[in-house]
């Protein structure tokens, strides 16, 4: 699954950065480098998909300069699809009925 990610620095700095995700385990499972303020991408092999039914959160790490921020983030996929003629919400690739209303 490809992350694009973009770090914004409070000083504007344009400098290195280190993306660290990590499993279940604490081991590292993708990393990904760029720089401050500009889109980079990196892939993160075979995730398991976040869904309501499996909620499935990483922890990561973002490093700039002698900066480092944790936080976490979920895998997932959202499209729009055609199913037996209706247009439809896909998470992950299936029907996603959402519930109540959205505003």
């Amino acid at each position: 699954m490809a992350v694009n990610m973009t770090v914004h620095s409070s000083d504007k700095s344009s400098g290195s950065v280190s993306v660290k995700i990590y499993d279940e385990s604490g081991n590292t499972l993708a990393t990904g480098t760029g720089s401050a303020g500009s889109a980079f991408q990196f892939k993160v092999d075979k995730p398991k998909l976040w869904s309501p039914a499996s909620p499935t959160l990483y922890n990561l790490t973002v490093t700039l300069g002698d900066d480092t921020v944790g936080a976490y983030t979920g895998f997932r996929t959202i499209e729009k699809g055609t199913v037996d003629g209706i247009t439809r919400h896909l998470l992950n690739g299936e029907v996603l009925f959402a519930f109540g209303t959205l505003e």
